[in-house]
């Protein structure tokens, strides 16, 4: 179960945080040697941060880092950074951990919790649980942009210049998709025939969200502009409901949470127009992240799981000591 955080500043603020400390590890056969190119970078508990190109072999963080609950991350402007929750030895409470070389030479402050993270207009941009913006250049002074309890989510992407977000709440009924350029401003849209949002992604060009529409339907909409979005239904409605969503090659790949007796499978080549269903994958855990990169699919909990061929079959490896949460493609 995720833990969670709430702060309920209302008012525009700066925070500027005091470097607590960070490695002098040098090199090691763990060590990318600066933050890398063409790599999956995954993050989960007890500080665990893990780097690899293909998304079987990983490297292990090596650097001095919060032993708390690492929860999403992103790439940009030469650094990475992860958000992280709970109670910890280092740093206790939220904040973040910036990569200069990933997954090493970290630097760890405390600050908000933010679930929803991502990078794009050469900024990192978070979502706390109580709707507040925030926005950074580097990764470790954080700018209030705004605050509403409606755009609290559990994702946010970049994509054709917007990020995108999606309304976080418990009940059923019409979800709303919130773009913005800055962080700052932002504008709704209202999905069609909603009534659960589970996830979004960027790619194949397209925002992608997957849920449920009207009578527990399997759905995915999609859209080129975060404004006008195209409803696709899933149908196999007995294979579980769509939890995670990826993309890449032209091919769409969703995935529901899984765990026992395991995860189900979809994917359509034609931006969801239409939709197959193949073998799912039995986890421990339920599924918590997707990505898509070097023409591989890579889902992560307490197991990592590989796809190579569009989602249709996965290998599974356990290559971490504690459960991921989250995982990123670099380009």
């Amino acid at each position: 179960m995720k833990i969670r955080f709430y702060f309920f500043s209302k008012v525009t603020l700066v925070i500027c945080f005091v470097f607590l400390g960070c490695s002098d590890d040098e090199s090691s056969e763990n060590t990318m040697g600066g933050t890398p190119n063409a790599t999956f970078m995954s993050g989960g508990q007890f500080g665990l941060s893990m780097a690899a190109t293909d998304g079987e072999n990983w490297a292990l963080g090596n650097s001095e880092v919060p032993q708390n609950n690492n929860w999403n991350l992103a790439a940009g402007n030469g650094v990475v950074v992860m958000t992280f929750a709970s109670t910890g030895a280092t740093v206790g409470g939220a904040g973040f951990s910036r990569y200069d070389s990933f997954p090493n030479e970290v630097t760890s402050i405390n600050g908000p919790f933010l679930r929803a993270f991502t990078f794009g207009n050469g900024q990192f941009l978070g979502i706390s649980d109580d709707g507040t913006v925030y926005t950074s250049s580097d990764g470790l002074t954080f700018v209030n942009r705004t605050q509403n309890i409606e755009l609290a989510s559990t994702e946010v992407v970049f994509g054709n210049g917007l990020f995108a977000t999606f309304t976080f709440q418990i009940t059923p009924g019409p979800r709303k998709i919130f773009t913005s350029e800055d962080g700052e401003t932002w504008n709704d849209t209202t999905l069609p025939d909603s009534e659960t949002v589970t996830d979004i992604y960027f790619g194949n060009n397209l925002f992608i969200a997957v849920g449920t529409s009207t009578g527990n339907q399997n759905a995915c909409w999609v859209s080129a502009d975060g404004t006008n979005w195209d409803l696709k239904p899933m149908g196999f409605e007995s294979e579980g409901t769509p939890a995670l969503v990826a993309a890449g090659n032209g091919r769409i790949v969703a995935l529901s949470l899984g765990g026992v007796p395991g995860s189900n499978v979809w994917w359509s080549d034609n931006n969801g127009d239409t939709w197959e269903t193949g073998p799912g994958f039995v986890t421990n855990s339920t599924l918590n992240d997707m990505a898509f990169g070097n023409n591989r699919f890579v889902a992560v909990s307490d197991v990592v799981a590989v796809s190579s061929d569009g989602g249709e079959n996965w290998s599974i490896n356990s290559p971490n000591n504690g459960t991921l949460r989250n995982i990123i493609f670099n380009p």
